[in-house]
């Protein structure tokens, strides 16, 4: 089974299950992989591959993060106008006016 595990870490198949099944088996079987030397050359062929994938995968989400950062501020930037169109700065200004004036009854004489 370990070779396997070592397969497919090297390969990059499902690390998140190929990490599952590699943690029950080493807490299922702890005390005989302990007692076994030929199990310490498997684990740490295992623990190489892992490694070296789980960086490669780290490398990659690090770029993804940049890459979507870059386009989030190109987004923020474009999104920002420097100019007021002009129905929009009349709207505004007609909004201010009447909010200054106060609502009077007429009286019916």
């Amino acid at each position: 089974m370990f070779t396997f595990l070592a397969l497919w870490a090297e390969e990059g198949r499902s690390i998140p299950l190929t990490c599952r099944i590699l943690f029950f088996m080493l807490k299922t079987h702890q005390k005989q992989i302990v007692s076994s030397r030929a199990m310490r050359v498997m684990l740490e062929d295992v623990r190489d591959k892992l490694r070296l994938t789980l960086q490669k995968q780290k490398h990659d989400l690090g770029f993804n993060l940049a890459g979507l950062r870059v386009l989030g501020r190109r987004v923020r930037e474009l999104g920002e106008g420097d100019y007021v169109d002009e129905w929009i700065w009349q709207d505004d200004a007609e909004s201010i006016v009447n909010r200054g004036r106060k609502r009077s009854l007429s009286t019916i004489a």
